[in-house]
């Protein structure tokens, strides 16, 4: 029965290949770029297709073509054994042979593939065809590895010029489009110099890209990647202040469609594209839009609804080329918005870069304005880019008093962790609602300078034996360190990840620390003892106790002579009742 199914798919495929006239064949061995078999087109709009295999099992089939700067290539597969057999996964790679730039596995008929592909560069690209073999699609080595799948396939490819009317996002704009309304790309230096039929670009991974357009009669507008795009889309638009307007994620299968069904009126606009599941946040950092329904097109409906846009949470997994196509839009610059104020800690803004993952390379949360173990933060906002840690230098001047918290500021699955500044470890949550974490002052001892920490699940700390400081499990309680490592300072970090994003991390009971961070004690109080961040009775007692006491390192030793003397009593009451003695 399987034979015939395969014989009568295999003559109906040969018919309709050779209605058309197909030119695509292939030349055995094209099992990677050195190797590959030219496909050899026309002018645009141009289309063929053809019969090829993999045959044996495992055969890999690579493919080159032409494309000039804005042609749009897009690319079939579509089993013949049956509608599972073969199983095909597809890719486009850059003309150097090393990069690929889109991929998909299920995207065509049945078990088949379908990319899109629009050419930021005129050269010879690569259209990649393997079996499938498990993750890891958007890796070279995947085209030319191992697999089980054997039998034959219909390839469709077609190339289509780009409209007019286009913007394209590095030959037009310069390079990478920002994806906030004061990074985005303005389309003209005026005012509808003329009309935009489509929006062409590239997206990285956790990416979102923003364009200014104006549109002058709503009724005429609409925006969308159906058929022109072959990764999970999301299409946002945004008024001139940056406040959410309209949003969609699946129209056709899992492309993007907007309208201007809640426009209000004509004038400046943002468009912005994001793969799912890279979502607009606001002032709060909580989603404009809610996650669902997906397939609905809808006004901002989300936590921030009413907030303008300020930063972007989730991992977003797809990438590649895009091309959003367009009715009623002209060019124009962007303009002036109102932000939303941001008073806290931000990780690129005041910390003017990637946070470490080390102690000696935390990022010390410190201002010239701010009284160190003083003045409160409330919060920090970051990004986990990739597998990697942040971290930070805080104070904490009441065990009691103090939290931290991602519940409902972060799209991701985080993991909080607190250490002493010598590294070793104090507490950490991992699951406290949901997927987001919150730890407190529970197994703290003391107020100190500490140092607080993000990752993503299941990226975790390790001393240098590479012993993990807390167990994995159980994932919705706060712990002490629990691990094998449990009693050593913090060396590096080790794990897989599910992805990262933008965060926020609401505190209580934190401040800012001197610019030295870790190395100014808990406080930098002169006088205070005990490092509770005040300098009262018990700093006094400390001293009278131990006067006349020699030795390193003594508590009450406050000038560093290794005595306790008439000079470190007169410390303490010259201090008497400076720092934080009210407990913030």
């Amino acid at each position: 029965m399987q034979l015939n199914k395969y014989c009568f798919s295999v003559i109906a495929a040969a018919a309709m290949v050779m209605s058309a006239q197909a030119v695509i064949t292939e030349s055995e061995p094209n099992n990677d770029s050195s190797t590959a078999t030219t496909i050899t087109r026309g002018a645009t709009p141009w289309s063929d297709n053809g019969q090829v295999e993999f045959n044996p099992a495992g055969d890999n089939d690579w493919f080159k073509i032409n494309l000039t700067v804005g042609e749009t290539l897009i690319v079939q597969t579509t089993p013949l054994i049956d509608d599972f057999d073969p199983d095909t996964v597809m890719a486009i790679v850059d003309p150097s042979g090393t990069t690929v730039l889109t991929s998909d596995d299920d995207g065509g008929p049945g078990f088949g593939s379908r990319v899109a592909y629009t050419a930021t560069a005129t050269g010879t690209y690569y259209v990649a065809i393997t079996g499938y073999h498990g993750g890891g699609q958007s890796a070279l080595s995947y085209y030319t590895g191992a697999h089980s799948e054997q039998g034959p396939y219909l390839i469709e490819a077609s190339i289509t010029a780009p409209p007019a009317n286009s913007w394209n996002e590095a030959a037009d704009g310069g390079g990478d489009a920002g994806k906030l309304p004061e990074t985005a790309q303005s389309t003209a230096a005026t005012q509808c110099a003329r009309t935009i039929d489509a929006i062409i670009g590239n997206l990285d991974p956790s990416d979102a890209d923003m364009f200014a357009i104006y549109i002058s009669d709503p009724g005429a507008f609409s925006a969308t990647t159906v058929g022109a795009t072959s990764f999970d889309t999301q299409l946002w638009l945004f008024d001139a202040n940056g406040n959410g307007v309209t949003f969609n994620d699946d129209s056709g299968g899992l492309q993007s469609t907007i309208t201007g069904q809640f426009i209000t009126g004509p004038g400046t606009y943002y468009i912005a594209i994001s793969s799912y599941d890279h979502d607009a946040a606001g002032c709060n950092g909580g989603e404009i839009w809610a996650d669902t329904p997906f397939g609905v097109e809808r006004a901002p409906d989300g936590a921030d609804a009413t907030s303008g846009v300020d930063s972007w949470t989730g991992t977003g997994g797809g990438s590649g080329s895009y091309t959003i196509l367009l009715t009623g839009v002209c060019t124009t610059p962007r303009v002036s918005r109102d932000r939303c104020e941001f008073e806290g800690w931000d990780e690129d803004n005041d910390g003017g870069g990637d946070a470490g993952e080390l102690p000696d390379v935390a990022q010390i949360i410190t201002r010239s304005n701010a009284t160190p173990c003083t003045t409160p933060i409330t919060t920090v906002r970051g990004n986990l880019a990739g597998v990697e840690a942040d971290m930070y230098v805080i104070c904490i001047t009441d065990p009691g008093a103090f939290q931290a918290s991602t519940v409902g500021t972060a799209g991701f699955d985080t993991q909080l962790w607190l250490f002493n500044c010598d590294g070793t470890g104090v507490t950490f949550n991992d699951d406290a609602v949901g997927l987001q974490s919150t730890i407190t002052g529970q197994f703290l001892t003391a107020g100190a300078t500490y140092l607080l920490a993000i990752s993503q699940y299941d990226y975790d700390p390790v001393d240098d034996s590479g012993n993990e400081l807390w167990a994995d499990t159980p994932f919705g309680v706060e712990r002490a360190p629990d691990g094998p490592g449990a009693a050593n300072p913090v060396a590096g970090w080790i794990g897989d990840t599910a992805g990262g994003g933008s965060y926020r991390i609401a505190l209580q009971g934190a401040y800012f620390v001197a610019d030295d961070g870790c190395g100014s004690g808990p406080c930098d109080v002169p006088g205070d003892t005990n490092g509770d961040c005040c300098v009262n009775d018990t700093d006094l007692l400390e001293v009278l106790l131990h006067f006349g006491e020699f030795g390193f390192g003594l508590p009450g030793d406050l000038n560093g002579d290794f005595i306790i003397n008439d000079t470190d009593l007169l410390i303490v009451l010259l201090n008497f009742g400076n720092g934080n003695c009210n407990g913030g």
